[in-house]
């Protein structure tokens, strides 16, 4: 699985929307769960909080996997979502680095928040969560069977694990 962390805090991220914004928060429900950030709960909690905030959001949008274009693109054109897509003006994507590139390259027309910053393959287990196993070579990380937590490498990267923000309590 991918291994990313947040870049921005829920404050440094509504540092960035504008009172009158349409938002779709966006998320995956395969690697960035794993990773604490992503998935429909996490998704859920960033929405609720934004609307509670004040802010005008348009659409939760939970898609298997942010990376594959084809995915991403029929969101454009499903005839019971590309109007909610039109008329967005933000998309805050929890999704890892390529999930970004790939919202950013086909809504064109949308603002679209990088969220998070991608370090690369890791391993999750119930015991030990999920783990940076095979970093990506601009990491300057090395490669172990053991990894790096994700708490470890925040800590080291200045970044933040998840969740955005707490879910609601049932």
């Amino acid at each position: 699985m991918v291994v990313s962390l947040l870049k921005l805090t829920y404050n440094e991220l509504v540092d960035q929307l504008e009172d009158d914004d349409r938002i779709i928060v966006w998320t995956c429900n395969d690697c960035v769960r794993y990773c604490g950030f992503g998935g429909r709960e996490a998704m859920d909690a960033l929405a609720d909080r934004l609307e509670g905030d004040g802010y005008h959001v348009l659409r939760r949008e939970l898609v298997g996997i942010s990376c594959n274009r084809g995915l991403v693109r029929s969101r454009m054109t499903h005839p019971t979502l590309k109007d909610a897509f039109k008329e967005a003006t933000v998309i805050i994507p929890l999704v890892c680095s390529e999930g970004y590139e790939t919202v950013h390259y086909v809504f064109k027309n949308v603002r679209v928040i990088e969220m998070t910053e991608t370090f690369g393959l890791g391993v999750y287990s119930e015991e030990t969560g999920m783990r940076l196993n095979w970093p990506l070579a601009e990491t300057g990380l090395f490669a172990s069977v053991e990894g790096i937590s994700l708490g470890d490498l925040a800590t080291e990267r200045g970044l933040h694990t998840g969740p955005m923000v707490e879910p609601r309590k049932p």
